[in-house]
């Protein structure tokens, strides 16, 4: 890409760097020129254009816009204040809920990003290393759309954001990267699925994140910094146990929609003589084996009757859907939400 996305000026100019070559005479105007050396250093063809992301972007995280020194604050340091902010510069979405400022409404970094990025709710940055050894994290991962083919699996079916999954991927031994199908859901979770192995394979619903170690700097060990960020992001679920109980889904929902009669007819050989008018999921957890069981706590017929479900996802390459693998009918629902069989 040669220009800057949504009108963003081109790379070269976010991230203070001049080519070098002479200017190329276009028959009316001129346009610059990268040397062979900068071409091969960036990755790019003589006239700016990126032809191999991964060198590209390993070289820009060792300059001052890549932030791989001293990162420029909101409002930008260079251009005359016109580069963005760090956060559009590194794709990172703040996730707090907007202020509203009396006329227009700012964004708003939660308190977990905070943490992670070493800044405050408004994006200044708050703590240089915290925040330089994160951003360097970040650019560590090249985003492609498309899958990794089956196998060679290290963790799958785990719901995180995409922040959560970069911190995870560094820290598994051998992890070559992560993939996610289709768009996050309303908490900026997906289905992540560790790997390690690259093979990248082009598809328009799935998106992969290539991990390539990062230099973290002088005086940043890079195991302590990523234990610090896993336990700031709240970990990880390990494959095989049971993550923490969340509010349910619109994604839990539909599934569970679309499974109303398998429902109603198990727990009606349960011993249940009702018929499922209403279903509501109210709280669900999961856990990862070969795919993913969902534990969830269903409100039936606006309260007449509560359940407990455990569906099974089959991983997404298997092209199978969800199915019910067990019902529990419970007295209320106050019942805790339990692994069962």
């Amino acid at each position: 890409m040669i220009g800057g996305a949504a009108g963003l000026p081109p790379w070269w100019i976010l991230n203070g760097i001049t080519p070098e070559g002479p200017d190329k005479d276009m028959g009316g105007w001129t346009a610059i020129q990268f040397t062979a050396e900068q071409q091969a250093k960036y990755g790019c063809k003589a006239d700016g254009e990126v032809v191999d992301q991964a060198k590209h972007d390993r070289a820009l995280a060792g300059t001052s816009g890549g932030y791989g020194g001293e990162s420029p604050k909101e409002g930008g340091a260079m251009l005359g204040g016109c580069l963005p902010p760090w956060w559009i510069l590194n794709d990172i979405t703040p996730a707090g809920p907007d202020k509203d400022m009396g006329g227009y409404t700012a964004i708003q970094f939660t308190a977990k990003q905070q943490e992670m990025y070493g800044c405050n709710a408004s994006g200044d940055v708050t703590n240089q290393a915290v925040h330089d050894g994160a951003i360097t994290l970040s650019q560590s991962f090249e985003k492609q759309s498309g899958y990794i083919s089956a196998g060679g699996d290290l963790l799958e079916g785990v719901m995180m954001t995409v922040e959560e999954a970069k911190v995870k991927a560094a820290g598994l031994p051998n992890c070559k990267g992560f993939c996610f199908q289709g768009e996050p859901d309303a908490s900026g979770k997906a289905s992540m699925y560790f790997k390690d192995k690259w093979d990248f394979n082009a598809a328009d619903d799935w998106t992969s994140f290539q991990y390539n170690e990062p230099d973290m700097g002088a005086g940043l060990d890079p195991g302590e910094f990523l234990r610090e960020e896993e336990e700031i992001m709240g970990g990880g679920m390990i494959c095989g146990g049971t993550g923490g109980e969340a509010d349910g889904s619109e994604d839990m929902q539909a599934m569970c929609n679309a499974l109303t009669k398998d429902i109603e007819k198990a727990a009606q050989g349960k011993g249940w003589n009702g018929i499922i008018t209403s279903l509501t999921v109210v709280k669900q957890k999961q856990q990862v084996v070969a795919g993913t069981n969902y534990f969830v706590k269903v409100k039936i017929n606006d309260g007449a009757a509560w359940m407990h479900l455990r569906i099974f996802e089959p991983l997404p390459h298997t092209g199978e859907p969800p199915s019910l693998a067990a019902v529990k009918v419970c007295p209320d629902g106050n019942v805790p939400l339990e692994h069962f069989g």
